[in-house]
């Protein structure tokens, strides 16, 4: 969100056409294939995507890179390609008003919903206080206590296979940058 954060001070700035682009294109597909190989898994019909990494984020993309559109549309056209025609991928509607509702609650069941939260703070961020798409997740929703190991005995982490090794453990932040040690609270968060 931030440039202090370690991902904005690793890749930004970025060039079209240079090694640090081509690695940040494969993070991002890494990130999206985690998310269609979770609905695969779980036999789901249906991603809702979150422009993650397209809020703050996408500010240091604009001013010294080619623009979260461009890092959004290369890396995830990728992913699509090998999971073509297994998923209607739709982006997300608006938080909570849109996933809520009546309805779409036939919907739910077959449907994995993206939140855009960032590696460098709980989930749900600062809630009711964060007018973030995260914090909209964290107010209207238990994501915080649900989606870390301390507080939720039975979360299971399963290898996901794509660009680069093996990552035991998707969607946490060793997916982007070395593991934050246990107890170990990130800088700027």
């Amino acid at each position: 969100d931030v440039p202090e954060q370690p991902d904005w001070q690793y890749f930004l700035p970025v060039r079209l056409g240079t090694p640090k682009w081509d690695e940040l294109v494969n993070r991002f597909a890494q990130m999206w294939t985690y998310v269609f190989e979770c609905a695969r898994r779980k036999k789901l019909t249906r991603i809702y995507l979150a422009d993650v990494g397209g809020g703050a984020f996408a500010d240091g993309l604009k001013v010294s890179g080619p623009g979260y559109a461009r890092l959004k549309d290369e890396s995830l056209a990728r992913v699509k390609a090998e999971y073509k025609g297994m998923f209607e991928v739709c982006q997300l509607p608006r938080i909570p008003d849109n996933i809520f509702h009546p309805d779409t609650e036939a919907l739910l069941s077959q449907s994995l919903f993206v939140n855009a939260w960032d590696p460098w703070s709980m989930v749900g961020n600062g809630n009711g206080h964060d007018h973030s798409l995260d914090g909209f997740w964290g107010r209207c929703t238990a994501m915080a206590v649900l989606c870390w190991p301390k507080t939720n005995p039975l979360m299971t982490w399963e290898s996901v296979k794509g660009r680069g090794p093996e990552l035991r453990c998707a969607l946490s932040h060793r997916a982007l940058l070395p593991p934050v040690e246990d107890g170990e609270v990130p800088n700027g968060r």
